[in-house]
């Protein structure tokens, strides 16, 4: 009976730990999260990308000012 109920928790705590990450924002470059931004702070620019990841693109492509 431990067995089973430790599965049924388990099971429990996977699920909930996934619906949390499939609602979270993700940065597509750098994997930041609102909660877990980068150093020194960024903000969300789109969906999946924030304003450092941004602006090193725009750098790399030669678009910075």
């Amino acid at each position: 009976m431990g067995d089973e109920l430790y599965c049924g928790r388990w099971e429990l705590w996977q699920r909930h730990i996934l619906e949390r990450v499939e609602d979270e924002q993700v940065c597509r470059v750098c994997g930041c999260t609102q909660d877990n931004a980068c150093a020194g702070g960024c903000c969300w620019v789109e969906e999946d990308l924030c304003s450092r990841c941004a602006a090193k693109m725009d750098k790399e492509a030669g678009n910075a000012d």
